[in-house]
């Protein structure tokens, strides 16, 4: 008798053939597929697959080689493998959905098989056309249950013309590509953008930008930032896929970073300290970030001025601030001459750390470690036999005064012998201070850690220290020759 089964394979097949040959038809083949993702009860011991009882109705078997998507069969394909149980027949079929649950949709299963026998056997499933679909979810669901069943060499064969182009077909879409036939799911509908908001500190701009090497460093080349109305405006731009060096500029002035980078900022932190100062945004950064045009601090950060006066020589060429890392003179910080025997060093805004510093002259810096082992305070950070620097910090105010190369004055007023004795209490304190054994003739001055003067009296018995900020002070009782000092705390 006539097998018509075989017919209409054999038929199937040279239509089949014909078919692929007629429009050219290409393969993709992947090879040694495993389901290694078990799901809602299933178990695999890295030979069977097994459904036990009990498991939920859709438990099953994900591949998780995502290598494989998205996966698309515009003129179909075919999955073979070697299939065998453990002497029990076992029922199987295969699923593609569109992604893993729950955006499953557009999804299809395939026909149902049994596998059976001991010993392995092949087996192939065809999969039916499925036009400009794609999916990337490729199941595998074992329906006979307790029956443990080997799925190896699994091997999937997507089929598709030669004339077909993968890409974004949408012309809705940001990246559509008019020359895609095959939609890859590529699609994109909108941009990410990255807002840089830059305070430009009360100045009456009329225009903002950015610059950078995108733009070849034109100050009128970057993107131009939107008035936000109140002393902000903003630069939007699509986020670049590189990390991005940039600078402000306002009316056509680019920011100058190097002196706060100098200065201990660390704002622009692509910089050689001494001829450039790049901020840069990390593609890892956040998409909204806030800048200070010119400065590495905000704008409610004051100036802070250290005037340093000079009492010999008489005559100085240079005077510099120096401090850390490597206290070289030549990366000090200039000094402007006030004509009258001082020097000012401003920060212009205030640093947002403290600073260690010497005051140098013609490259000859102070030493200040004797007059602290006599008890003086003008540089606290000192190991009292090595070295002792001056320090600023941020409670010390904005405005400071030292004498170079000593913690007195031009006139030698300060430390001659330390005979008082006395004792401050309560210490920590909030709003007063009160003072034991103190002579009657005594005169008190208070002091922040740099040696600036910022309260003085007469009057010992009760000190009003209420209009000091947190932190450490030290009170200084004078009587004739004699002196002392004592540090307290301002909580």
């Amino acid at each position: 008798m006539f097998n018509s089964t075989i017919f209409s394979r054999a038929l199937a097949l040279l239509i089949f053939v014909s078919v692929s040959m007629f429009y050219n038809a290409q393969e993709t083949t992947y090879t040694d597929i495993e389901f290694t993702g078990v799901f809602d009860g299933t178990t695999y011991d890295g030979t069977y697959y097994t459904t036990p009882s009990g498991s939920q109705s859709w438990a099953g078997f994900a591949n998780e080689d995502v290598s494989l998507y998205p996966l698309s069969f515009v003129d179909g394909g075919e999955i073979t493998f070697t299939g065998a149980t453990s002497g029990t027949d076992v029922e199987v079929y295969f699923r593609f959905e569109y992604n893993p649950y729950p955006d499953t949709e557009p999804s299809f299963n395939l026909t149902s098989l049994t596998v059976s026998g001991t010993d392995g056997a092949p087996y192939s499933v065809e999969i039916p056309a499925q036009g400009t679909n794609t999916y990337s979810s490729f199941l595998l669901y074992v329906t006979t249950l307790d029956a443990p069943v080997s799925l190896t060499d699994v091997t999937l064969t997507a089929t598709y013309s030669s004339t077909d182009v993968y890409g974004c077909t949408d012309p809705s879409a940001l990246n559509y590509d008019p020359t895609a036939t095959i939609d890859d799911g590529s699609c994109i509908y909108t941009t990410v953008d990255l807002n840089i908001t830059i305070d430009v500190c009360g100045s009456a701009a009329e225009t903002v930008r950015i610059t950078g090497p995108s733009w070849g460093w034109d100050p009128n080349g970057g993107p131009e930032a939107s008035d936000n109305g109140d002393g902000t405006w903003t630069v939007s731009l699509p986020a670049p896929t590189t990390d991005m060096e940039f600078l402000v500029v306002t009316d056509g002035v680019q920011e100058n970073l190097i002196e706060d980078m100098t200065d201990g900022g660390s704002c622009a932190p692509v910089t050689d300290y001494y001829s450039y100062a790049n901020r840069i945004w990390h593609t890892t950064d956040a998409l909204d970030v806030d800048v200070n045009y010119d400065r590495c601090v905000p704008c409610s950060y004051p100036d802070v001025s250290i005037t340093s006066e000079i009492c010999e020589p008489l005559v100085a060429s240079e005077v510099k601030l120096v401090g850390p890392p490597n206290w070289d003179w030549n990366s000090g910080k200039l000094g402007v001459d006030n004509g009258d025997g001082t020097w000012t060093f401003t920060y212009s805004p205030a640093p947002s750390d403290s600073i260690e510093y010497q005051i140098f002259v013609d490259g000859l810096g102070e030493n200040l470690l004797q007059e602290v082992l006599d008890g003086a305070t003008c540089a606290p950070s000192t190991d009292f036999y090595s070295y002792a620097n001056r320090l600023w910090v941020i409670t010390d105010g904005e405005t400071v005064s030292n004498t170079y190369n000593t913690c007195l004055n031009c006139e030698g007023e300060g430390i001659t012998d330390i005979d008082i004795k006395f004792e401050v209490y309560p210490n920590p304190a909030s709003d007063k201070i009160s003072l034991s054994n103190v002579p009657s003739d005594c005169s008190f001055t208070i002091y922040n850690t740099v040696g600036s003067r910022l309260i003085s009296g007469t009057s010992t018995e009760s000190v009003d220290i209420s209009s000091l900020t947190r932190g450490m002070y030290f009170i200084e009782l004078t009587s004739k020759s004699q002196f002392n000092r004592v540090s307290f705390i301002k909580q």
